[in-house]
C-alpha cells in the first residue's frame, strides 16, 4: 500500500481537474477571447489600411510620375515649337529685309538713272541753245562783213571749233 498511495491516480481529481480546465477555459475564452479577437481584427483592420494606403500613394506616385513625364514631353515639344516659329519668324524677318533692301536698290538705280537721263536731256539742250547761239553769232558775223572764200572758211573752221569747245 505504502507503494500505492505514493502513485496513487483518483480518477475523480482528473475527472475535477478536466471539468475545472472546461471552465476554466470558457471562462477564459468568454472573458479574454473576445476582446483578444477585437484587438487582433482591429490591428489586422490597421494593417490592411495601411497596406491600402500605401497601395493608394504608390498608385498617386506612379500618376504623379507619369503627370510629370507628360509635362515634361509637352513643355519639349512646346520649346520646339517656340524654337519653329522663331526660326519662321527669323525667316520671314530675313525675307522682308532683302525685298526691302532690293526693292530700296531698285528705286534708288531707277532714280539714278532718271537723274542721269534727265541730267542728259539738259545738257542736250544747253548744247542746242549754245548751238543756236553760235550759229547767230556766226550768222551776225557773216552779216557784219563781207566775207571772201578764205574768211568763210575759216569762220566755218572757227565756229566748229567753238562747237567742239562747247560741248
Amino acid at each position: 500500500m505504502d507503494t500505492q498511495g505514493f502513485v496513487s491516480i483518483d480518477i475523480w481529481t482528473i475527472i475535477f481537474t478536466w471539468i475545472n480546465l472546461v471552465i476554466l477555459s470558457l471562462i477564459l475564452r468568454k472573458i479574454l477571447l473576445k476582446p483578444i479577437k477585437s484587438i487582433l481584427e482591429q490591428r489586422e483592420q490597421e494593417v490592411m489600411e495601411l497596406y491600402g494606403n500605401a497601395e493608394t500613394a504608390k498608385q498617386d506616385a506612379e500618376q504623379l510620375r507619369q503627370q510629370y513625364q507628360e509635362k515634361m514631353a509637352e513643355a519639349g515639344k512646346e520649346a520646339s515649337e517656340i524654337l519653329h516659329t522663331a526660326e519662321q519668324m527669323a525667316q520671314k524677318k530675313e525675307t522682308a529685309i532683302l525685298t526691302e533692301a532690293r526693292e530700296k536698290a531698285g528705286r534708288l538705280l531707277r532714280d539714278g538713272e532718271e537723274a542721269a537721263r534727265l541730267e542728259m536731256e539738259k545738257q542736250q539742250q544747253r548744247n542746242r541753245e549754245q548751238m543756236a547761239d553760235i550759229a547767230v553769232l556766226a550768222a551776225e558775223q557773216i552779216l557784219q562783213r563781207e566775207l571772201n572764200e578764205k574768211d568763210y572758211e575759216s569762220l566755218v573752221l572757227k565756229t566748229i571749233d567753238e562747237l567742239g569747245d562747247a560741248s
